[in-house]
C-alpha cells in the first residue's frame, strides 16, 4: 500500500540516541529490560551480548553497546528505504537538545516528507518554554510530551503557558498516553481524563493520543468525539491483535470506521515496530477494508498536517 504518512518515527543519529537513551537510564530504567530484544534488533546487537551487558553494567553498559553499534544517520538512504515500504510523510519527533536539533535539521532537508515535533521535558515548565520556543524558532511544528517520564500531571497550572504556546501557535502534540512500564509512576498517570481536560482548554491544540490509550480504547475514542481536535495514534499495537476479541480493541473497529474514521492515525514507533512498515500497513488493510484504511494510515494524517499528497516527498 502507499500513500503512507507515519505518525510516530524517531530518525536519529548517534547523539539524538544517547540523548533519548539518557533520558530512559534517569526515568524508565525498565525498558531495557522489558524492550531489550527490540532495542538489539534495532541496533543489529546479539541479544545474549545486549543480556550480558546489562547484567554486567546495567542500563549504562548496555546504552555504550547499543551506540557503539549505532551507524551514520544517511538522510537520502532513509528516505529510499522509508519510500520503498509507501511512505510518503512522517512525524519525526524530537526528545530532548541535540534529538531536537537533529530531527529540525532533517526536515528542513526534505520539507514535506518530514514533520518535526520538539520533544519537552516537562520537569521544569521555565526550561520547557525556553526550549518550545528555541525548536519554533528552528521551525517545528509540534510537540511530544511523555509525562511518565517527567512525572507529572501535564493538567497542572504550572504548565499552561507552555501549552498555551503551542495552542496559539496551533500546533500538533503527541502526548504518550494509556499502558507504560514505569513502576514508580502510577499507571493512569496520562489517560483519556488527561485529554480531555487538554482539549477543553485548549481547542487549537491538535492533541494526538499516542498509542490510542490503550487499554482504554473506548474511553479515549468517546474524549474524540467530543472533541475535533483530538486524534487517536494506534503505533505500539499491531492491526492482528486489534482483530481478536478480549484486548479492547472492538470500539476502535466500530467508531474508527464509521464516525471517528477520520481521526486515527498510523504510526509505527520505528525501534517499536521491527516489522517492515508495509507488512503493518497490510494488516490494517485487512482489518478495516481499504476504503477505512486509506484514511487511518494516510489520509488523516495529512489533513493533521495541512498537507496534500501532491506535497509530501520532496527533498533539497
Amino acid at each position: 500500500m502507499t500513500g503512507i504518512v507515519d505518525a510516530c518515527t524517531f530518525p536519529y543519529d548517534r547523539d539524538s540516541w544517547q540523548s533519548y537513551f539518557e533520558r530512559l537510564i534517569r526515568h524508565a530504567d525498565e525498558y531495557f529490560t522489558r524492550f531489550g530484544m527490540l532495542f538489539a534488533a534495532h541496533f543489529d546487537l546479539d541479544f545474549v551480548e545486549y543480556q550480558r551487558a546489562l547484567a554486567a553494567g546495567g542500563p549504562t553498559e548496555v546504552t555504550a553497546q547499543l551506540l557503539d553499534r549505532a551507524t551514520p544517520f544517511d538522510l537520502d538512504a532513509y528516505l529510499t528505504a522509508r519510500e520503498r515500504e509507501g511512505v510518503v510523510a512522517e512525524i519525526a519527533l524530537g526528545t530532548e537538545g541535540s534529538a531536537n536539533d537533529h530531527v529540525a535539521a532533517l526536515a528542513r532537508q526534505a520539507p514535506g516528507r518530514l514533520h518535526a515535533w520538539a520533544g519537552l521535558s516537562l520537569i521544569d515548565a521555565d526550561t520547557a518554554l525556553a526550549e518550545l520556543q528555541r525548536c519554533l524558532a528552528m521551525g517545528m511544528t509540534g510537540v511530544f510530551v511523555a509525562p511518565v517520564l517527567d512525572g507529572i500531571d501535564i493538567t497542572d497550572d504550572r504548565f499552561a503557558e507552555v501549552l498555551g504556546l503551542a495552542a496559539e501557535q496551533r500546533l500538533g502534540m503527541y502526548l504518550h498516553t494509556g499502558q507504560h512500564f514505569v513502576r514508580r509512576q502510577p499507571l493512569e498517570i496520562t489517560t483519556w481524563r488527561h485529554v480531555d481536560v487538554l482539549a477543553s482548554r485548549h481547542p487549537d491544540l491538535r492533541i494526538v493520543a499516542g498509542h490510542a490509550g490503550w487499554p482504554w480504547v473506548l474511553e479515549t475514542l468517546l474524549v474524540a468525539v467530543r472533541h475535533e481536535n483530538v486524534y487517536l495514534d494506534i503505533s505500539g499495537h499491531r492491526a492482528t491483535r486489534m482483530a481478536l476479541s478480549g484486548f479492547g480493541w472492538e470500539p476502535l473497529r466500530k467508531l474508527g470506521a464509521e464516525s471517528l474514521r477520520d481521526r486515527v492515525l498510523f504510526g509505527t514507533c520505528s525501534w517499536l515496530s521491527p516489522e517492515p512498515t508495509s507488512v503493518l500497513a497490510a494488516e490494517i488493510l485487512d482489518l478495516v477494508g481499504a476504503d477505512v484504511a486509506a484514511d487511518w494510515l494516510g489520509g488523516n494524517a495529512l489533513r493533521l498536517l495541512g498537507i496534500d499528497e501532491a506535497g509530501t516527498g520532496q527533498r533539497s
